[in-house]
């Protein structure tokens, strides 16, 4: 089959862009083909609108000649994805061929009346693919009619290699906690070095919270740590490729108390570099995760993350068990072959 997959511009930064960088040239079964639109990076304001424009002409063009079998459409439940992805499918629908769309982002706060029409256009494609079985209720909420499918992101190809040679953690003299992900609040940032605090105090063990990561409230947030007197709190800005890497591989458990996520990329890698993982009941992360992972609560409160920080700790055996069984499962789960495989066979059903 021939597949012509809607992308944003790959060498524009974001979870997608990376997403989709990873998967080229790894498809086995069929033809895919990328197709690029939407925002162009250090493109000025009247070309963008140009190429918005010129990027409905280009697909059209392509499925009146390409002979394409399926349109596959990577969306976000988002005002701007909303207002530019339903004419693809709408396109799509008309030139006959089967159409699937994968949200990658989910805001349903953002459907109000004057919009809800352009949801509809969505919802009558033959697929859609989301990150978390409750999107997959809301959907049916919604009266869509099509095949549904629960997946997850992946780990990038370049990181998995650089992981695999990821040693088991066990219980040392100091633990090393990993905060990763924009330093926003609702990524619970404030919260995280909240119960960094709070372990310290009761753990009677050495410990060191290491924060990656660039976001509006960074000024603050050192500045909030320096008021409170958080001794061994380390920054070391946005990281990627080795340095990334590095991170991941230098710290024991990786703490994400995020107030809403789709499906955390972050989580992700840090389960296939052997980290335990305590984080909130958000997105997908529901769907899987289990206390052989580490820890999940639905609380925001800091003593509690404290405390599934401290329950990790408490037994000598439980951080190895752990950081064995997430190798394991992210890479059997959370890698590029396996989710290929799994997307390939999507594109057979539909």
């Amino acid at each position: 089959m021939r597949i012509l997959v809607l992308v944003p511009d790959l060498a524009a930064a974001g979870g997608v862009s990376a997403f989709f960088n990873s998967l080229q040239g790894q498809f086995k079964q069929h033809e895919v083909e990328y197709f690029t639109r939407g925002s162009r990076p250090k493109v000025g304001r009247l070309k963008q609108l140009v190429l918005k424009f010129s990027d409905y002409l280009r697909f059209i063009r392509l499925l009146s000649t390409g002979g394409y079998d399926l349109v596959h459409i990577n969306t976000s439940l988002g005002k701007k994805n909303l207002w530019r992805d339903p004419w693809f499918a709408l396109i799509a629908k008309l030139f006959k061929r089967k159409t699937l769309v994968f949200f990658h982002g989910w805001k349903p706060d953002c459907i109000n009346a004057s919009n809800k029409w352009l949801l509809s256009i969505l919802l009558k494609v033959d697929g859609i693919v989301v990150l978390a079985r409750e999107f997959e209720d809301r959907l049916r909420q919604w009266n869509y009619q099509g095949r549904t499918f629960v997946e997850a992101t992946v780990v990038s190809k370049q990181l998995e290699s650089m992981l695999s040679q990821a040693k088991t953690r066990k219980l040392a003299d100091r633990v090393r906690i990993l905060f990763l992900s924009r330093i926003e609040i609702p990524k619970g940032v404030y919260e995280s070095v909240q119960a960094f605090k709070l372990f310290r105090q009761a753990a009677g063990i050495q410990s060191s919270l290491v924060i990656a990561g660039d976001g509006s409230e960074l000024n603050k947030l050192k500045e909030y740590i320096e008021q409170e007197d958080i001794q061994d709190v380390s920054f070391c800005g946005f990281v990627s490729g080795e340095a990334k890497s590095n991170v991941l591989k230098d710290a024991d458990i990786y703490l994400l108390p995020s107030y809403s996520e789709g499906m955390p990329i972050s989580v992700l890698e840090a389960m296939l570099a052997g980290m335990a993982v305590v984080t909130r009941s958000t997105g997908g992360l529901v769907d899987f995760f289990t206390n052989n992972m580490g820890r999940i609560t639905d609380s925001k409160d800091p003593q509690v993350l404290a405390d599934l920080l401290i329950s990790i700790i408490s037994n000598p055996s439980t951080l190895s068990e752990i950081s064995d069984f997430n190798r394991r499962y992210a890479k059997d789960n959370f890698t590029v072959d396996p989710f290929i495989r799994r997307l390939e066979a999507i594109y057979k059903s539909i």
